[in-house]
């Protein structure tokens, strides 16, 4: 199916929105200030910085969006193409890295900060745990201590241990951060609707395919049609505004947190 000339002006859009990307490679992250939000979080997180995983999730955002705008560059110097599936695969890696850094620091309480670090980390562990298990190693005194360390972080908080053992999903992570940052339209969550759509995509569900662009070519035998697929380009094009949207957020925010306010 031959573009049109919409969509070719939105290709054109989806590409300068990714250039943020290649801007935002050459941040550089400023020391947390002592006695600032981000600070006292660190304290209570400690060696499992809040501020430490918020600045690897925003990096592993802006590495999907920087891969996706490098994949859509064509062989002249001012072509531009796009895969038909692939792009929605780093999409979502950017929607849910991008939303677990504003999950991590949207709520206002301290202790709900602290409480979502720390679930996150003992999901961390039960991960690696799982591939420790299915490669048969045998060493798992590391994995012991890490748990014991996060449920002793947990205790001095003041935080239930047993609430750290309902280890958070992505569909949860998104769905929270939507609602964070006002991404609710008619009370349908745009960020998770998104990233649904984005890890159908990634999994090969054939639903998800009814959303793409299908040309019908004829009929193999009957009952089975023939198509061409190209990819949606205006889905494409909310998906990456929606990620760098929140990739712009979370980097105000972790600047609001990490400064003492004088």
């Amino acid at each position: 199916m031959t573009a049109t000339d919409e969509d070719r002006e939105q290709i054109n859009q989806i590409f300068q929105l990714l250039e943020l990307a290649e801007q935002w490679r050459e941040w550089d992250w400023p020391s947390v200030e002592r006695g600032s939000a981000m600070y006292g979080d660190n304290t209570k997180t400690n060696p499992h910085q809040i501020s430490h995983l918020f600045i690897q999730s925003t990096s592993a955002a802006i590495d999907h969006l920087h891969c996706l705008r490098n994949s859509m560059r064509g062989s002249g110097p001012d072509s531009l193409w796009v895969h038909i599936q692939a792009p929605f695969s780093l999409l979502r890696g950017a929607i849910e890295n991008s939303s677990t850094a504003m999950w991590l620091m949207a709520p206002a309480s301290r202790q709900e900060r602290v409480r979502r670090r720390l679930r996150y980390e003992w999901g961390s562990i039960k991960n690696v745990e799982s591939f420790t298990e299915a490669g048969r190693f045998t060493e798992r005194g590391g994995i012991e201590r890490r748990k014991d360390r996060v449920l002793g972080l947990a205790v001095a908080a003041g935080i239930d241990a047993r609430e750290l053992k309902n280890k958070p999903q992505f569909s949860e992570i998104v769905a929270d951060v939507g609602v964070a940052v006002d991404l609710v339209d008619d009370e349908r969550n745009l960020p998770l609707l998104l990233w649904k759509l984005c890890s159908a995509v990634s999994h090969g569900d054939t639903w998800v395919l009814t959303t793409f662009d299908l040309e019908r070519l004829g009929e193999l035998e009957p009952g089975v049609g023939a198509f061409n697929m190209t990819a949606p380009v205006p889905l494409l094009w909310s998906g990456v505004k929606a990620a760098t949207t929140m990739i712009a957020l979370v980097h105000q925010k972790f600047a609001m947190q990490i400064l003492v306010h004088r």
